[in-house]
């Protein structure tokens, strides 16, 4: 007699085991795909934070639009730099945002540009009657600004002059310095408590009066955040794009 075939069938209890054995790994493996989805979904959410509040997006404005971000209460706190003007009094060279440079000769009272694709002179320009004080400085829309003793000349990025401003008699010539801020206007004192803006065209941008107490020790610093910084003999002053005062700190500075 045939002995009867062993069955492969499980029994209902066995199933019911494998089947509670099989789903004890489901929830280990939601929580794991739970876990490595949350860093993900945090930073999504960090970056969709960043973009809406412009954060790391931010573009610089265009030259000449006085649009600048404003700094924050820690920046007045932390003292922003500040770009030092060369010597008036000594050769010097600046550069042009395409990258040409222009040389500034006190000796000569000469400015001459030199090109990236030739080593000889794209332009020269004699700047009379500078007693070999001159101070050169290119702005953000390459606009060449040059301060003798006794004048202030724009030109082009061509050469071309475009104003001419006298300035003789008008400030101690300790003072007769420059800036040129972010927004391409050039800052100068045109009297020992005030300083004033202008455009590549001299139109007038803005003005800055001291208090009546104090007055102007250094020439006008360009600040690298915006507008410029003016030292006199109590306080630095930090002047923000318009002319308006951004913060005052006192400082002991001893006048020449």
């Amino acid at each position: 007699m045939t002995a009867p075939a062993s069955s492969h069938r499980s029994s209902p209890a066995t199933s019911a085991r494998r089947r509670a054995g099989e789903g004890s790994d489901a929830p280990d493996a939601t929580i794991a795909r739970a876990c490595y989805a949350r860093p993900i979904i945090a930073v999504r959410t960090v970056l969709t934070l960043l973009v809406a509040f412009g954060v790391g997006c931010r573009r610089p404005p265009p030259p000449g639009s006085g649009e600048l971000e404003r700094p924050t209460a820690e920046d007045a706190r932390s003292a922003p730099a500040v770009a030092a003007a060369p010597a008036r009094n000594e050769r010097h060279i600046v550069v042009f945002p395409d990258g040409a440079a222009l040389v500034a000769d006190p000796a000569s009272c000469t400015l001459t540009t030199v090109g990236l694709a030739s080593a000889s002179a794209e332009w020269t320009k004699t700047i009379e009657g500078c007693d070999r004080d001159l101070q050169a400085a290119i702005a953000d829309d390459s606009t060449v600004f040059a301060r003798s003793a006794t004048a202030l000349v724009a030109f082009s990025r061509h050469g071309d002059e475009r104003w001419r401003m006298a300035l003789a008699g008008q400030i101690d010539p300790s003072l007769a310095g420059m800036a040129v801020t972010r927004d391409s206007l050039v800052v100068l004192a045109t009297a020992p408590e005030r300083i004033v803006a202008f455009d590549g065209n001299g139109k007038k941008a803005w003005e800055y009066r001291l208090p009546s107490d104090d007055r102007i020790a250094r020439p006008p610093l360009a600040n690298r955040t915006e507008g410029v910084v003016l030292v006199t003999g109590a306080a630095a002053y930090f002047i923000g794009a318009g002319g308006v005062l951004r913060a005052r700190r006192p400082v002991a500075v001893a006048h020449r």
